[in-house]
């Protein structure tokens, strides 16, 4: 409680869940899980610092399951970023802000 967080990987969180026996091909169900357990973490932190790697432009066709999976980290992404504070994209040693209240 009232502390900083910081989840280093949601996407290795999200890997986690949608490659679990339970979650394959419910991405919905998986989108929700994560969203609610980050946001009541979120809920009793002073910060809360999230960080998910840009996997979304490579240009690449890959199979249907793994297509979910960038599908889903893609829309955590944004109900994250809707909820954020603050958005920053690191690139190539540069930072971009997107949102900054």
């Amino acid at each position: 409680r009232d502390s900083s967080v910081l989840i280093e990987s949601l996407t290795s969180l999200t890997a986690n869940e949608i490659f679990c026996d339970d979650a394959i091909n419910n991405s919905d169900s998986v989108i929700k899980k994560i969203f609610d357990d980050i946001m009541s973490i979120k809920a009793i932190s002073n910060d809360l610092i999230l960080v998910s790697d840009n996997i979304f432009c490579d240009g690449v066709i890959y199979d249907d399951l793994t297509e979910l999976y960038i599908k889903t980290l893609s829309e955590l992404v944004k109900k994250f970023a809707r909820e954020s504070d603050d958005v920053i994209e690191c690139f190539a040693g540069l930072s971009f802000h997107y949102k900054n209240l």
